[in-house]
């Protein structure tokens, strides 16, 4: 008697609670599918700033290596300047001192001869 007491569902029943399982379950993926649509719009979120963030501080690198060369190509052009201008003294001092090389060997000669004249030993 106690199988008497189930009652067994009747086909339409069964295909009521298919119907319903297959509800649930299109409700259950939609639900998926929005969170993970959400989930993948917070990461393009993220990584859109990931990149904007990374864009500017590149961008900083780039204007404060561009600062430290314009620095360092000043001081370099300055040094070469004052190198050639060093050049450019030495080359005159380097002239002068030609000229008074050459001034003072005529010297010396004019003075040895003199010298000469002057030591000469008078012949008989």
């Amino acid at each position: 008697m106690a199988d008497d007491m189930i009652t067994k569902p009747t086909i339409e029943t069964v295909l009521e609670r298919m119907a319903a399982s297959d509800e649930r379950f299109a409700q259950r993926f939609d639900q998926l599918e929005k969170r993970t649509d959400e989930r993948f719009d917070q990461f393009e979120k993220r990584f859109d700033q990931f990149v904007m963030r990374n864009d500017e501080r590149f961008d900083q690198f780039v204007m404060r290596n561009d600062e430290r060369f314009e620095q360092f190509e000043k001081r370099t052009d300055e040094r070469f300047d004052r190198l050639e201008k060093e050049f450019d003294r030495l080359i005159m001092v380097t002239s002068f001192a030609k000229g008074d090389m050459a001034e003072l060997r005529l010297g010396f000669r004019e003075l040895r001869t003199q010298v000469k004249e002057a030591l000469a030993i008078p012949r008989e």
